[in-house]
């Protein structure tokens, strides 16, 4: 079979605009990688999944919650985020616990921090599901007395701490 120009240019434009589509639709939707990365660990089982309207509100803090645990020495912040994203900015005091790198870190965080703290963990915003993913390992795996979760993120932290017009220098 052989093909003029004419229907080598419609298949390309054909192909071009389903390989345009599929990556809107990859980075509009969270959970659904088409091209992009997928965690190296396993993955929670739908049936252990946390269910945000499982009773589950009260494991969820804002940025005031946040700024009481900052020199807390029975809080411990920790950014679920990858270690670029940490070197890029965190919370001032959080430690590096990356959710797509849990078995790489599991062993030397829990032997580095008691259970008898208070975890605080975040990502990057209200949308983004690392901290919830990470609670629900730790949930499973650790022993940990209370784990809660920094519902804004570290967006609502720079926002925050941008818009009051200090830095948090105290805590830095």
């Amino acid at each position: 079979m052989i093909f003029n120009k004419e229907t080598i240019i419609k298949m390309a434009v054909i192909v071009l605009t389903c390989l345009v589509f599929a990556l809107l639709f990859n980075r509009c939707t969270q959970n659904v990688p088409l091209f992009g990365y997928t965690a190296p660990y396993k993955r929670i089982q739908p049936e252990t999944r946390m269910d945000d309207n499982a009773g589950n509100e009260d494991i969820f803090i804002g940025y005031e919650e946040v700024i009481a645990c900052i020199g807390n020495p029975d809080c411990l912040i920790v950014d679920t985020r990858s270690l670029s994203d940490y070197n890029d900015g965190h919370i001032p005091g959080a430690v590096l616990f990356p959710v797509y790198e849990f078995d790489e870190y599991f062993e030397e965080f829990i032997s580095s921090h008691p259970p008898y703290l208070t975890l605080v963990l975040y990502c990057f915003d209200i949308h983004c599901d690392m901290s919830k993913e990470m609670y629900q390992l730790l949930v499973n795996t650790a022993n940990y007395e209370k784990i809660l979760i920094y519902s804004g993120g570290y967006l609502d932290w720079i926002e925050r701490y941008d818009s009051e017009g200090e830095r948090h220098s105290e805590y830095e």
